[in-house]
């Protein structure tokens, strides 16, 4: 399993990618996506509303082409009240995020779901305390390649004394990379 996880990142996903200073990246309407892969982003992200997209190239690699689109999805509507005193309150609303990255012929490179820390499988944080023990997640995400509704791994933002550092671990916690 572990070989695999590291197989997969390495061969498809970081290869395919390039480093932030080979990508040119360019905001662009959602209108500007090509439809094909606008709607294979909603296929995979049914219950989400595209809200950015952003079309990245690059000059070498297997993929040179692609877009990122990232959306959100109400979990609980946000509310306001007003007060005996004219104030008013305002509860936020709850959302969860998603981002796919898609080419423009509609092949799902990834799929990168907003999740709550609290839903970060037992297996996961375990691995993560034995690398940097007492650490909490801030932000959490389960990534997915392709079409696949396997997660390939968890992203974890940990915010430490001595920095902020992400950590890539498997679903079972057998392998952790730390960036």
């Amino acid at each position: 399993m572990a070989i695999r996880f590291l197989t997969t990142v390495c061969v498809f996903v970081l290869p395919m990618l390039a480093t932030a200073a080979d990508v040119q990246v360019e905001e662009i309407r959602l209108t500007q996506v090509p439809d094909a892969a606008r709607m294979a982003a909603s296929k995979v992200a049914p219950e989400f509303r595209w809200t950015t997209a952003t079309k990245l190239s690059k000059q070498e690699g297997s993929i040179r082409l692609w877009y990122k689109l990232l959306g959100s999805q109400v979990l609980v509507p946000g509310r306001q009240r007003i007060l005996s005193d004219g104030d008013v309150e305002e509860t936020p609303a709850v959302l969860r995020w998603v981002q796919v990255r898609v080419t423009p012929e509609g092949e799902v490179i990834d799929v990168w779901l907003g999740i709550e820390n609290s839903d970060v499988p037992a297996a996961v944080r375990a691995a993560l305390q034995r690398e940097m023990p007492g650490a909490e997640p801030v932000v959490s995400r389960e990534v997915r390649f392709g079409t696949s509704t396997k997660v390939a791994f968890y992203r974890l933002l940990v915010e430490a004394r001595n920095g902020n550092f992400t950590f890539n671990i498997s679903p079972d916690g057998s392998k952790l990379e730390r960036e």
